[in-house]
């Protein structure tokens, strides 16, 4: 699949709303903390949402069809996340921001179904458990892979009816294997979802439409279910937001564009810590000036810092793999060398 500028767009809106207003709020004082109002929770749903299936999209290119592509599968998906969040989550834990508990429980990957989820770092325990259930998602045909997400969500279903479930998986298990079923239809092959976001009218019309239901959301919204609907209708907004967006700027900034959605996850596991000692090394004294030197002064040194995090993590991912190879090329050759010369010493 090629990359879609699109989709790194997508990822950009959701991060810095997500940093950037709606977790950025908690630190300006209780009567502006966004967590509670229905609009903006709602809005943080869609984005976290659009997270979910663009890494399904990502993630479904693939088969895993026999247990070497699992564990290569798992080997990847591992390297690529755990050391990051194990640090984030370690760190979390030493500033009090989450209590032991909540923290072994969300390193487990389990803290969805204890009750005990990590503040902010639930969200990739959730992706680690996705990750962990994809090989029986990710099947060659488009009917295996709607019928084992089928039943997955079902179990789900089942949990959260127990009260031995997160909502927010529910949700965000819905979104991902969205991702991972749409690249297996005739609508992914013949670029019809992508040119219907390409379509301006499409586009306008589902963010208007988005835009009214947070406009006159009110007490009986509140419900989880109907939540969870117009946060996919959410998600279908921001990436035709996205796509707009990537109409009007022609590849402008594409860079800019790809390095903040480069930095994305490392941003969503260390900006808490930015803002944490941003503030401990100076604290305006007014709202405003929080704010103002949050977003323009610890934001930017938090993302360049995240970018060269994830780029030299990567370095080192990379260079584990390579040495993996090259010992398992090692490996082989030696065997198939001595096979070859107690072969000929047997004639």
């Amino acid at each position: 699949m090629n990359r879609d500028l699109r989709y790194d767009i997508a990822r950009d809106i959701s991060i810095l709303w997500i940093v950037l207003v709606f977790h950025l709020s908690a630190y300006l004082g209780a009567g502006y903390n966004l967590n509670n109002n229905f609009s903006c929770n709602n809005i943080t749903w869609a984005s976290l949402g659009c997270f979910s299936f663009i890494s399904g999209l990502f993630i479904g290119k693939r088969d895993l069809v026999s247990r070497r592509d699992i564990f290569e599968f798992y080997k990847k998906r591992l390297l690529r996340i755990y050391p990051l969040f194990l640090l984030s989550a370690v760190c979390l834990y030493l500033i009090d921001f989450n209590g032991l508990v909540e923290t072994l429980y969300g390193l487990l990957g389990i803290s969805a179904f204890t009750g005990h989820q990590p503040l902010t770092l639930w969200f990739i325990s959730m992706i680690l458990l996705f990750y962990l259930i994809s090989p029986l998602l990710l099947r060659k045909t488009l009917i295996a892979r709607i019928l084992s997400s089928v039943m997955v969500f079902f179990v789900l279903g089942i949990l959260f009816k127990l009260h031995c479930c997160d909502i927010r998986v529910l949700f965000n298990f819905f979104c991902y294997v969205m991702g991972v079923i749409v690249l297996k239809t005739n609508m992914w092959r013949n670029k019809i979802g992508e040119n219907l976001l390409d379509n301006i009218y499409f586009s306008v019309t589902t963010i208007l439409v988005y835009c009214l239901f947070l406009m006159f959301a009110s007490g009986s919204f509140v419900s989880p279910a109907v939540k969870a609907i117009v946060a996919c209708l959410g998600v279908v907004a921001i990436l035709s937001l996205a796509s707009i967006l990537n109409t009007l700027m022609y590849r402008r900034n594409s860079i800019l564009f790809s390095n903040i959605a480069y930095s994305s996850m490392a941003l969503y596991l260390f900006h808490r810590l930015f803002y944490f000692f941003g503030l401990s090394l100076f604290t305006p004294g007014s709202t405003l000036g929080k704010v103002l030197y949050l977003v323009f002064i610890v934001f930017p040194v938090g993302y360049i810092l995240c970018f060269y995090i994830q780029k030299m993590y990567d370095k080192i991912v990379k260079n584990i793999l390579a040495y993996e190879t090259a010992i398992f090329t090692d490996i082989f050759c030696s065997r198939t060398c001595r096979k070859f010369i107690l072969g000929d010493e047997s004639n």
